[in-house]
């Protein structure tokens, strides 16, 4: 148990917050969603891409999880230091929908590198619902629209 933790445990504990009952420890459980939200990694949130950078020298490796989203239905555009993926899902399910835990509509999702890129360099590859962008450093330029080509084979 965190210090923080452990010092609000003692406050609530106290006669008077235990006269408050249910109020006092429904702030304190309060408290504790708010922490472990901003503790959160930005992905596991519903609304984003999960991505991984990964760093090879000077270029970049950037892995986007994107399932069941269509080729055509994905952007990636690069400026300087940030990589913007756009990805869109339509829902194609005939009949009377119950219950859906998938993702419909658009996501976005903006990674900030740690390095300007060769806008002219960056290539991009979408097989079995990875999309996968390869970055190299360069000169700061401007933005870039990257064509995005199918990969071949089970390679991610």
């Amino acid at each position: 148990m965190s210090y923080q933790r452990l010092a609000l445990s003692e406050l609530f504990n106290d006669p008077f917050f235990a006269s408050l009952g249910s109020p006092a420890r429904a702030l304190m459980h309060a408290s504790d969603r708010v922490r472990l939200k901003r503790s959160m990694p930005v992905a596991t949130r519903r609304s984003e891409i999960p991505v991984s950078v990964v760093r090879r020298g000077d270029n970049l490796a950037i892995h986007c999880e994107l399932p069941g989203v269509a080729l055509d239905d994905i952007s990636v555009t690069v400026e300087g230091e940030r990589v913007e993926i756009v990805a869109r899902r339509v829902s194609k399910q005939e009949g009377r929908l119950l219950r859906s835990e998938r993702w419909c509509g658009e996501r976005r999702r903006t990674v900030q590198l740690p390095f300007a890129v060769a806008a002219d360099a960056v290539q991009a590859h979408y097989g079995e619902g990875v999309l996968t962008i390869d970055l190299a450093a360069a000169a700061k330029q401007g933005e870039r629209k990257i064509q995005i080509n199918r990969k071949q084979g089970g390679e991610i």
